[in-house]
């Protein structure tokens, strides 16, 4: 919920600044939106790049599983080599 209170801040700001701008509302109020989609923008992105860490992480996880297998089965080759001889 970090999203929510960061966001409510930054609108308890929006409202004091407006009360200190007086003649420039109108200006304020256009300025607003486009930085809120900014920071939409931005939160988007960080919700993206969490989830591409957490999939990195897991296929982290997968390529150690398969290291492990290889290296189980490579063990097995050169035992049953050596039973050969």
């Amino acid at each position: 919920m970090v999203r929510w209170t960061a966001n409510k801040v930054w609108v308890e700001k929006q409202k004091q600044r407006k009360k200190r701008m007086g003649v420039k509302k109108e200006c304020e109020r256009r300025c607003a939106y486009p930085r809120l989609l900014h920071y939409h923008h931005h939160l988007v992105v960080e919700d993206r790049l969490r989830e591409i860490r957490e999939r990195v992480v897991h296929l982290q996880h997968s390529l150690d599983v398969i290291q492990h297998r290889l290296t189980a089965i490579h063990r097995l080759i050169i035992q049953h080599q050596h039973h050969q001889r």
